[in-house]
């Protein structure tokens, strides 16, 4: 084909274009995406504000089981866990070398005696003999001098078996309270120091006490607690999850402020009548700080803080969210009270926050 006859056709082609790119363009409609949220509604309600405090549970009466001699475990009369009566035998120890320390102490004593007798009877002689003016003086002196130093060589014996009696005595370690053992350190064979090897440890299961350390800002507070009491107790002991049913009493606050950290020792006192709870355990003491009425709560995960000042997200009946300024009360837990700001019946964002702002529109999920 020559070019001329394809003229034609391009010319129309071209006139097609040109026709399609000068028409008048269709606005494009663009449905903006709406954010989607979780909403909840604002409520007013009585609610009561606690403190809580990280504590370890300690034993109200309890002490480690340590022996007062030196040698090797013979015999282990409790199983581990076992209620023990006050005086009951615990343990016992190879008497063997203290029998023998006490028969040579015994034996030195019988020997301090007899010198002693001898001595007596040497000074009432030359007593006599002096007032017979049979004798020197001096010689009458020196058996009283003899008299003296053989009743001090007897004391001392005496103190020397009193002292291995004693020893032969404390190889056997009784219970000095009635109470719980635990799980014994020591088995038969075992070598225990005097005054340093922990046999075992007994407490008194019939309540425990709840240790923690409260801000030296919070001293008046406690003291207060402390001196007048209160109507109903203020503590409560939380474990994991679960309160604890029994309220506690304040029994110690400590006199001194750890300078380092500005911080003072709290005890508080928990009744344990079902044997529930264990020295050691981790809880979190409760204190109860004040009740409001009419108070709003909200969702921590719904205040977002900028500048020192909180804020968070109020849905409006059109879909839209506008940020607003809170005065935040006080947390607890996972919720924070407010005192200004929202008003009961309000839907604010609780979740999904990251993905707003100023006057987005959002798709709400109760």
């Amino acid at each position: 084909m020559s070019f001329s006859a394809r003229l034609p056709s391009m010319i129309t082609s071209g006139l097609l274009t040109v026709s399609c790119a000068g028409g008048e363009q269709q606005p494009v409609k663009q449905d903006t995406a709406r954010i989607p949220v979780k909403i909840s509604v604002v409520k007013a309600s009585n609610n009561v504000f606690y403190d809580e405090y990280p504590a370890t549970l300690i034993a109200r009466k309890s002490i480690e089981i340590r022996p007062l001699v030196t040698g090797f475990v013979t015999k282990i009369h409790v199983k581990d866990g076992a209620s023990v009566r006050e005086g009951q035998l615990l343990y016992s120890l190879d008497p063997e070398y203290h029998q023998a320390v006490f028969e040579h102490a015994l034996a030195q004593w019988r020997a301090s005696k007899a010198s002693h007798g001898r001595a007596e009877k040497d000074a009432a002689r030359y007593r006599a003999l002096l007032s017979a003016r049979a004798i020197a003086t001096q010689l009458a002196d020196n058996a009283e001098a003899d008299l003296r130093v053989a009743s001090s060589e007897l004391a001392r014996a005496c103190a020397a078996v009193n002292a291995a009696q004693a020893s032969l005595r404390y190889v056997n370690i009784s219970a000095p309270f009635s109470g719980i053992v635990g799980i014994s350190n020591a088995r038969v064979g075992s070598a225990v120091v005097a005054g340093q090897t922990v046999l075992n440890t007994i407490s008194v299961q019939e309540g425990y006490s709840a240790e923690f350390f409260a801000d030296q800002s919070e001293v008046h507070r406690f003291d207060s607690l402390q001196t007048k009491g209160a109507k109903q107790s203020p503590f409560f002991l939380r474990l994991g999850d679960q309160i604890f049913p029994d309220s506690g009493r304040l029994v110690l606050l400590d006199r001194i402020v750890d300078p380092n950290t500005g911080r003072i020792r709290v005890r508080v006192s928990f009744d344990d009548p079902e044997q529930r709870l264990r020295v050691g355990m981790s809880a979190i003491v409760r204190v109860r700080y004040f009740t409001a009425q009419g108070t709003i709560m909200v969702p921590a995960s719904s205040v977002t803080e900028q500048l020192g000042e909180h804020f968070v997200y109020v849905c409006g009946i059109d879909s839209t969210v506008n940020q607003r300024r809170i005065v935040r009360l006080r947390k607890t837990g996972d919720s924070i009270a407010i005192s200004a700001g929202l008003k009961p019946g309000e839907r604010i964002v609780i979740s999904g926050i990251e993905n707003l702002r100023q006057g987005a529109k959002v798709l709400m999920q109760q």
